[in-house]
């Protein structure tokens, strides 16, 4: 599935945004994550570095575990919609896990992904095992 084609943001990131609201409720910095292949939502993340312990436990490394353990290691066509920019840390899971389109609502000045210096989705400096660069979309509803 393309988002560029379907114009489908919306709805995708209405669920992380709930998602979100949740983490937030639960103390949590205000993160969630949707996972979409072929149309269907295949794994759903909040943020849970308070509640777990674990620094590691960002929303979109949520999601990536559960699509992974959905699915498997292979998560070539999908899409990650998420209401903040993947920190370095998700987007180096993004990109090992061949995910094809990023769709993010809220930049991350120092250490986003695809914005700041640190742009591990879109580099082209990769080993040469690895998935090409993401499609980033940066969602605005205006």
């Amino acid at each position: 599935m393309n988002l560029m084609n379907h114009h489908n943001y919306q709805s995708y990131l209405s669920e992380a945004q709930k998602l979100a609201r949740k983490a937030a409720a639960a103390g949590e910095v205000a993160a969630g994550c949707v996972i979409i292949r072929n149309d269907n939502i295949i794994a759903k993340g909040e943020e849970a570095t308070l509640r777990k312990k674990d620094i590691t436990a960002h929303a979109e490394i949520e999601a990536i575990r559960e699509a992974v353990s959905v699915v498997g290691k292979d998560l070539k066509g999908a899409v990650l919609v998420t209401t903040k920019e993947p920190c370095v840390m998700c987007s180096y899971a993004i990109r090992y896990h061949g995910i094809s389109t990023v769709v993010f609502e809220v930049p991350s000045e120092h250490f986003g992904g695809a914005t700041s210096s640190f742009n591990l989705l879109t580099t082209k400096q990769a080993p040469h095992s690895w998935p090409p660069p993401v499609q980033i979309v940066q969602y605005n509803p205006e």
